[in-house]
Order: C-alpha cells, then sequence, then structure tokens
C-alpha cells in the first residue's frame, strides 16, 4: 500500500526552464547515517544528487530547479518550487513531516496517508481482507469517497498548477487501487498464502502438482466478478479517459500505468487472438508498440513507447537476426538523440555480452560485509541469480536453488545471488538473507538496477540467471531457472 502512496502527488511542471528563478534550498536529516548522495529524481529523467554527510544530514541550494514533485528515496515525494525553503524533519511516529515554505504541499501526501484506511483499510500490501471481499458498489462508494476528500485538501492549495495536475493525479491514483481490488477480489488471503507457499515448494517435478497448484489457487478465490461488475470496473479503468494528456504523462506516474495497463489490456482481450501463446517475450513486447502507436493520438506518449518497448524487446530477443532487425527499424524511424543513444547502447551491450564472450566483471558487498568480484570466482563456474526481497518469482524460485546449492556441494561451481534492491532497502536484504538462512555467496549490486553489471547484460526483468565459465566467458546470459530440470542436465553435463 505505501508504494501507493509515497508518490501520491507524483507531478512536475513540464515548460521550458524559468528565467532568474528564486533559489530553492531543500535541507534535512535522514532516519539512517548514510555518507552517499541522497537523489532527488523525475519521471522526465531529472536526477538531483544531493550530498548526505556521515551523520545524515543534507543540504542543497538548487538555483534554477523546475516546478514539481520529485523522489526523493527514503524520504518519499516532495514538492519544489522556486523560492522554497524546504526542511525534511523525523516526526513523532517517525515519519518524514516538512517544515518551512512549501510545508503545506508536502505534508499533504502524509495527510492523505493518514486517511485512506479512514475509507479502505489497509494491510500491509494492499488491502485487508475485508476490501477484497466487498461488494463492488459499497467499494465505488467509499473510493470515491476518499477520492472527494483528496480534491477538497488539494483545493485548499493556493498553487495553482498543484491543484490543476494534482486532482487529475488523484483520479489515477484511485484507478490504482480501484486495479488492485479488481485483481484481487473475493481473495481469501490465508489461502492465496498457502496458494504461493506451494509455488515456492520444491517438488514440481511430481506428476500431480500441477493440479495441486490449480486447486489451491482456486481455493482462494472465494469469489469472482461476473460480466456486469467486470463491465462496471472496466469502465473506469480503461474506458472513461484517454492517453492524450502528454503534460500529464510526463508528471503522474498514475496516470502512466493507466496508460501502460490500457495497452497490456488490449493485448489481451484484442491483439493476441490467433497469437501462439510461445510467441517469445520480445514478441509481446513489439505487439504492445504496435498497439500504443495504432492507439495513443498524442505524438510524444507514441514516442515514449516506441522507445521503452523498442528497449524492452531488445533486452529480451535472443536471436541475433531478430535484434539486428529490431534495432535497424527503430534508427530508420526514430530521430530524437537521446532515444537513439540508448538504444545503441543496448543494442552493443547485448552483441558484446552474449554467449561465449568474456563476461563483465563486478566488485560488491557481501552480506558479511566483504568484497566479492567476479574475478576473483575465475577457476569455477559462476551460477548468478539476480533476484531482489520484493520480487515474488525470485523468492519463489529460493527453495530450488537451495536444492540445487545443496546437490551441487563439494563440485566446481560457485553459487552467486546478487540482489538489486535499492540502496536504501540494504538493512531489509541483510534481514531477509539471515532470517531465510540462505545459502552461496549473498552479494547486493551497488546502484540496483542501475549497476554496470546489470546494465551490461540488459537485465530489465527479475529473476534472472547467469552462468559464466572457470575461465570467465558466459556459457549463458539468460540460463535456466533452478526450477527447471533442463539447469542440472546442463550443470552435469558441465561438470
Amino acid at each position: 500500500m505505501n508504494k501507493w502512496i509515497n508518490t501520491m502527488a507524483a507531478l512536475c511542471f513540464s515548460g521550458a526552464a524559468i528565467a532568474q528563478m528564486a533559489p530553492t534550498v531543500f535541507s534535512g536529516q535522514l532516519k539512517t547515517p548514510a555518507n552517499t548522495p541522497l537523489h532527488l529524481k523525475h519521471l522526465d529523467g531529472t536526477d538531483i544528487s544531493i550530498p548526505v554527510n556521515e551523520k545524515g544530514a543534507f543540504k542543497v541550494t538548487l538555483p534554477a530547479v523546475t516546478p514539481g514533485f520529485y523522489s526523493a528515496e527514503a524520504i518519499g515525494t516532495v514538492y519544489l518550487r522556486p523560492g522554497l525553503q524546504l526542511n525534511a524533519a523525523i516526526g513523532k511516529d517517525g515519519a518524514y513531516i516538512f517544515t518551512g515554505n512549501g510545508a503545506r504541499e508536502n505534508n499533504l501526501v502524509k495527510q492523505l496517508k493518514a486517511a485512506l484506511p479512514a475509507f479502505l483499510p489497509q494491510a500491509e500490501e494492499g488491502f485487508t481482507q475485508e476490501v477484497y471481499m466487498m461488494e463492488v458498489p459499497l467499494f465505488l462508494q467509499k473510493l470515491n469517497a476518499f477520492e472527494q476528500y483528496g480534491r477538497t485538501a488539494i483545493a485548499e492549495i493556493q498553487d495553482t498548477f498543484y491543484r490543476s495536475v494534482a486532482i487529475k493525479n488523484l483520479y489515477f491514483f484511485c484507478n490504482d487501487l480501484l486495479n488492485n481490488y479488481s485483481l484481487y477480489y473475493g481473495t481469501d488471503l490465508k489461502k492465496q498464502e498457502a496458494f504461493y507457499k506451494l509455488m515456492q515448494s520444491p517438488e514440481k517435478k511430481d506428476s500431480t502438482f500441477s493440479a495441486k497448484l490449480h486447486k489451491a489457487y482456486e481455493d482462494s478465490r472465494v469469489k469472482k466478478l461476473d460480466s456486469t461488475q467486470k463491465k462496471m470496473l472496466d469502465q473506469r479503468l480503461y474506458n472513461d479517459w484517454k492517453a492524450d494528456d502528454a503534460v500529464l504523462f510526463r508528471n503522474s506516474q498514475y496516470y502512466r500505468m493507466a496508460v501502460s495497463n490500457n495497452i497490456t489490456h488490449l493485448m489481451y482481450t484484442k491483439y493476441m487472438k490467433g497469437m501462439s501463446a510461445d510467441a517469445g517475450r520480445e514478441r509481446q513486447m513489439l505487439l504492445q508498440r504496435q498497439i500504443a502507436m495504432e492507439n495513443i493520438p498524442d505524438e510524444w506518449i507514441k514516442g515514449y513507447y516506441n522507445h521503452s518497448f523498442t528497449a524492452n524487446a531488445l533486452k529480451m530477443v535472443q536471436d541475433s537476426a531478430k535484434r539486428e532487425k529490431i534495432y535497424r527499424d527503430f534508427l530508420a524511424g526514430n530521430s530524437t538523440p537521446e532515444q537513439r543513444e540508448d538504444i545503441k547502447k543496448i543494442y552493443n551491450n547485448a552483441v558484446a555480452y552474449s554467449d561465449n564472450n568474456a563476461a563483465p566483471d563486478f566488485i560488491y558487498t557481501s552480506v558479511k560485509g566483504e568484497k566479492v568480484s567476479l574475478k576473483s570466482l575465475r577457476g569455477k563456474y559462476v551460477y548468478i541469480d539476480v533476484w531482489a526481497t520484493w520480487c515474488g518469482p525470485c523468492k519463489a524460485e529460493i527453495p530450488h536453488l537451495t536444492k540445487v546449492e545443496e546437490d551441487y556441494h563439494g563440485r566446481n561451481i560457485s553459487f552467486v545471488s546478487l540482489s538489486v534492491d535499492q540502496p536504501g532497502d540494504k538493512n531489509k536484504w541483510v534481514d531477509y538473507v539471515n532470517g531465510h538462512q540462505l545459502k552461496g555467496i549473498q552479494l547486493m549490486a551497488d546502484k540496483a538496477f542501475d549497476s554496470e553489471f546489470i546494465q551490461k547484460f540488459n537485465i530489465n526483468a527479475i529473476p534472472r540467471f547467469i552462468l559464466i565459465s572457470p575461465e570467465g566467458k558466459i556459457i549463458s546470459a539468460d540460463a535456466k531457472r533452478p526450477s527447471d530440470p533442463q539447469l542440472r542436465t546442463q550443470l552435469n553435463a558441465l561438470l
């Protein structure tokens, strides 16, 4: 649930830079010691690095900040405009609270977070059992009441840009809540947990496992939406708005999510009819690109999806001839310099770090605080599991990985688990590794998905597995999962 709230007002002014703006001062105190930069990031690609001292204190003067909302990592969402002198302090409840000029706008996020449970009770992640069992008319009534509460609170803000875009963003934030309700309507959360545990069972080779898994899933769905209810929800989720607001798309995370969800919805309901289920992940990316080109009226949003879906397709495609065609087709139809450079980088990485080529090195810190490099593991095969504590499918593979590690203990192979959790979630990663007594070499990448090793392998989805030879060459840049029997067949042949 917190992920919905922390960027509640993810907005930004998209116009040209304003000349001779008054400087903006942003200061504060982080909850934990840092001595690493704090990053202010925005959907338009802006990334402002702020020095933080060893005690977690920071202060920066921004001479020409673009008005809008920025993600400030652990602090959450921060609204900045020229002339603000904003301070982020730690409140009595342990949450960040803002003081200074602009505090009212920034504290509104906290106000909405505190108010939501009164309308729709929350669990640690998502809604409580009560909400998922709530009938559709009652849920919509409560959702609309919360939206009206938010609109009233936003209307009290004097900043006209804040008001105009925040109200639109609130609508799509509520759409995200509705999407979660729609996905898990009628779900028995305890039975769902049993289903997830069964998914993680290492006994997938059992001939009855598939039937057991299907039954566990069906048992968890106590009731389902009928066609009338689903049509009612889909009307707001996909039909009551248009993907033609480029300013909002640049500034609202939830509008962007709604547009992307609509593309996926169209793919499954209209475009994939008659399409082979094993068409390949890159084919789905290219199909989504086609859907965006055919259904989105705004040219800027089209350009965004042309680039992003092409990038994802290049990262997923295995066939070199297909990769070459995707790459050349994009360059032939796109003239945006930044996007062209990004696609070239992805393409070059795919060529340079494909099978049979030398693997790039890394030096990361282990859960024990030791520095470990890939080069230091030379002389053994290395099987790398790229994962994160927030990734359900990743955690589902852990029991299988543990079994593989046990069965190949003492053989000429090292098992490395490389976390791409955010640096600010290091303690969460340490607690998970130690709490679950994970085996093998446990490492954490320095910059999550932006880490150099992750970037060179074009990893954009996890779990991802990589197999390296004793000489440091890539045997498989996209290796079989531990739950796949073919992995053991490959390892037995190598070892």
